[in-house]
């Protein structure tokens, strides 16, 4: 095989990651309820050529959820490319991008970071907007069911960042923590697994399971 084409299989299989931050401001929508919820953390997941997955993070409401997940995945609209990333699975966003959304997930979590009950992955309608400045996601299920969620980035975090404690439990839980890979067939599935434990029996503040509730190629 010629040289060029080498290096370019190489350029592109290292192409797959996450990037993550924590935004200045980020809420979300889940119909049928109107109530707007504030979320802490979001992540963009690029695990397949072509697909990507936007991850909103919340603190949980009330015991026994520490955190829950709200995920939109998807296609990347035609020629996109939403992140370059480097071998170590560390990307940065190329602002900016459309997804076409496919599945929206929901899942809860405890303080050790362990799925409550069984993740649901719900086939949908819909799209993420990609900015700079701005996420924005919005997507309709076959039931009627309806999810807004939107995450304001902070000017002075372009490249998005973690606080010193959100990156140290990141760092843990890619050591520590379980991981599954996923193809594009499993986002038809309505039950798949996206907790993974992390610190068993350890009871951690909230936002250290954010960033331990799912380490860096995990996606649904």
């Amino acid at each position: 095989m010629a040289p060029g084409l080498l290096d370019s299989g190489a350029s592109r299989a290292a192409d797959f990651g996450r990037w993550q931050t924590s935004p200045s401001r980020c809420q979300w929508q889940r119909g049928p309820s109107r109530l707007w919820f504030d979320c802490q953390g979001l992540r963009l997941e690029q695990n397949l050529e072509g697909q990507l997955s936007v991850r909103f993070l919340a603190d949980g409401l009330r015991e026994p959820i520490a955190l829950e997940h709200l995920v939109f995945a998807g296609a990347l609209e035609q020629g996109q490319v939403a992140m370059r990333c480097d071998r170590e699975g560390s990307c940065q966003p190329l602002w900016p991008a459309r997804l076409t959304v496919a599945t929206v997930a929901t899942a809860s979590f405890d303080q050790r970071g362990l799925a409550l009950g069984v993740p649901r992955t719900r086939l949908a309608r819909g799209h993420c907007q990609l900015e700079r400045g701005l996420v924005r996601c919005q997507a309709w299920g076959r039931g009627g069911e309806h999810w807004i969620a939107e995450a304001s980035l902070r000017p002075s975090e372009p490249r998005g960042a973690l606080g010193p404690a959100l990156m140290r439990a990141a760092l843990f839980a890619e050591k520590a923590a379980p991981r599954f890979e996923l193809g594009i067939k499993d986002l038809q599935s309505s039950a798949l697994p996206l907790g993974h434990a992390a610190g068993r029996g350890v009871k951690l503040p909230k936002r250290i399971v954010s960033a331990m509730a799912c380490p860096p190629r995990c996606w649904f």
